[in-house]
């Protein structure tokens, strides 16, 4: 008996070639690294700007601060006789002053490697009290206020519990100095001539640093600019209001520029403040103890060269891969329309 046999048709089973495979490899390997790359750099740009934010929201907060007091400035300026038996016409006095200058301007001990760019220095009635108990129902009282930038450790600034060995960090921090108004001593340093008050021919002598010590507002300031400058016009900014960034309210008088601050608030204060993150001052400190070079003496000395000595600030902080940021607006004070 014959067998019978089917015979099926071939078919042809459908595959990837391995030249297929490879290619399907290549493109998917280069979509990830595409996809990696992308990934890498959202998180760098992410870490840097969660960096650039934290390092200088302290600069930014104490940036509002200093245009908060300059803006509440005052110097309670009146008219009175020139001069007595005899008086010859009136003149505008006050007891109070408003200072602003390079820090060196101050006295030989403020070098401008330690002490780099200007300082600020005014009374404004914000009432901030140590003891609050007694005068806390009183916020006019009158405080004295200074802004300047210094280098040195932060041993001063750290908490009394920590031991002694732990490292100093030097920096170059902003530095508030504020009088409280139960030790508020600016009249103390007043004398008596022609049967006024005033503060004598040392006009400064009610700044010292011991009374109160200045706290530490901001660390990696730089460079604090404070240029006075008269109102605006035309949506314009008004011209600097000295020559040499020294403006003082206490000045006799006796040039036209210095006759246009006597006893007189300026409209208008331009601040800039320039300040760089950690991660550049570490790089730049390094261990060492003494300021980096980063400000020249040389720059900030005319108000009409404002401009080009910014530019050439950031140059060099360019030119040393420091990241910065700066810091600019113009302050109007109210207590300038009273004057």
């Amino acid at each position: 008996m014959s067998r019978t046999r089917f015979y099926f048709p071939c078919r042809r089973k459908s595959a990837f070639t391995l030249v297929e495979i490879l290619v399907a490899c290549a493109v998917a390997m280069l979509l990830m690294m595409v996809v990696l790359g992308v990934l890498s750099m959202t998180s760098r740009l992410w870490k840097d700007t969660s960096v650039k934010i934290q390092a200088f929201s302290d600069a930014r907060a104490a940036f509002s601060r200093i245009s908060q007091d300059l803006s509440q400035a005052l110097l309670n300026s009146y008219w009175d006789y020139d001069t007595l038996p005899y008086p010859t016409k009136y003149e505008r006095y006050s007891e109070l002053q408003f200072l602003t200058c390079r820090m060196p301007q101050l006295g030989v001990a403020y070098t401008p490697a330690y002490y780099p760019t200007c300082g600020a220095f005014f009374q404004a009635p914000t009432g901030v009290t140590w003891a609050k108990n007694d005068y806390g129902n009183m916020p006019g009282l009158l405080n004295a206020y200074g802004y300047f930038i210094e280098f040195g450790s932060d041993q001063p600034d750290l908490p009394s519990f920590l031991p002694t060995t732990v490292p100093k960090r030097y920096r170059f921090r902003l530095k508030q100095w504020q009088m409280a108004s139960e030790d508020f001593k600016l009249y103390s340093q007043t004398a008596t001539a022609n049967g006024k008050k005033f503060l004598g021919t040392d006009t400064l002598s009610w700044i010292k640093f011991t009374e109160p010590v200045p706290r530490t507002i901001a660390e990696n300031v730089i460079a604090l600019v404070v240029v006075p400058r008269a109102a605006e016009a035309n949506g314009t900014v008004g011209e600097p209001m000295t020559a040499n960034y020294f403006y003082n309210s206490r000045n006799d008088g006796s040039s036209a520029l210095e006759l246009a601050q006597k006893h007189q608030l300026p409209p208008t204060v331009e601040v800039v403040l320039v300040t760089m993150d950690e991660t550049s001052a570490r790089r730049v400190q390094g261990s060492s103890t003494t300021p980096p070079a980063l400000v020249s003496p040389s720059l900030f000395t005319d108000p009409k060269d404002l401009e080009r000595d910014i530019q050439t600030l950031l140059t060099g902080l360019d030119d040393q891969k420091i990241r910065y940021v700066v810091l600019r607006s113009i302050v109007s004070i109210r207590g300038a329309q009273w004057n």
